[in-house]
């Protein structure tokens, strides 16, 4: 499955305690079994809960010419071992953690993820 996920691997994971992370699922992959392989895959973390949040944020981009519209479905997840964080790929960035009052919300690149970014921060410190 590895050789077939990786094509299908679009974004990262953005972590913070509680973890928001969207990522494409791999051709008969559960989106949320494709969250728990991606979060090992690329920062060696073990998944124990995995929540769908109750709404998905819909998102466009142009990339190549040609313009892409997604469905984010956003998880809040739950990590066993903090300690294990590291990255499998010599040339990726080191993961970085964030209290939630230290996220940008402006260095957030997608919209879908921006807006749900900021409906974590309403819900969970009652602000932006």
């Amino acid at each position: 499955m590895e050789g077939e996920a990786a094509k299908w691997k679009l974004t990262r994971p953005i972590l913070t305690k509680y973890s928001p992370i969207v990522l494409p699922a791999a051709p008969g992959e559960r989106a949320e079994d494709a969250v728990r392989r991606e979060v090992i895959e690329e920062v060696n973390l073990v998944i124990s809960e995995c929540t769908p949040w109750e709404t998905s944020y819909c998102n466009e981009y142009v990339y190549g010419g040609i313009t892409y519209f997604t469905n984010d479905i956003i998880y809040t997840c739950e990590v066993s071992d903090w300690d294990a964080l590291s990255v499998n790929e010599p040339d990726e960035a080191e993961p970085v953690l964030l209290k939630l009052r230290e996220i940008a919300i402006d260095s957030i690149g997608f919209i879908s993820i921006r807006e749900a970014v900021e409906d974590l921060l309403k819900q969970k410190l009652k602000i932006v």
